[in-house]
């Protein structure tokens, strides 16, 4: 049975693996004032293929996803969408530099906790255990509270 599902888990992976590259760009140009037009339209990216996520798994396996997967992914979109707002919130409202700075710490930590979560979200396509991933998801929860 593994057959079945190699190609399908390594195509789900690398969507995470594309998703923390995201992350990884974000973190580094989010400091930049200069950059917040490019890093929302990156979150967007982030929004949309996060959202698009269950419809892939279902389309590449064939039934839904797993319920601890699910719930990460909705953790995952939830993270993306409040970085995005906060991004886009701040491109539209023409924040000074130094206002702008002031949002970084928490976004920041946004961006930290999703990195975790993709990481979480790449494992548990190679593991069958779900206890221990809802345990893990719910530290994550807690971090973003």
């Amino acid at each position: 049975m593994l057959w079945f599902t190699k190609d399908k888990r390594a195509r789900m992976t690398h969507r995470y693996k594309e998703r923390a590259l995201y992350v990884d760009l974000l973190q580094r140009d989010l400091a930049l004032p200069t950059q917040v037009r490019d890093n929302t339209l990156l979150a967007r990216r982030g929004v949309d293929a996060a959202d698009a996520d269950p419809h892939e798994f279902a389309t590449l396996f064939g039934e839904p996803m797993p319920e601890h997967l699910r719930i990460a992914v909705h953790l995952e979109t939830d993270l993306w969408v409040a970085i995005h707002t906060t991004l886009d919130g701040a491109r539209n409202a023409k924040l000074a530099p130094q206002e702008y700075q002031r949002l970084v710490p928490n976004l920041r930590r946004e961006l930290e906790t999703l990195q975790k979560l993709l990481a979480l979200q790449a494992e548990i396509m190679y593991s069958p255990l779900s206890k221990h991933f809802t345990e893990q998801l719910t530290l994550l929860r807690a971090v973003r509270a």
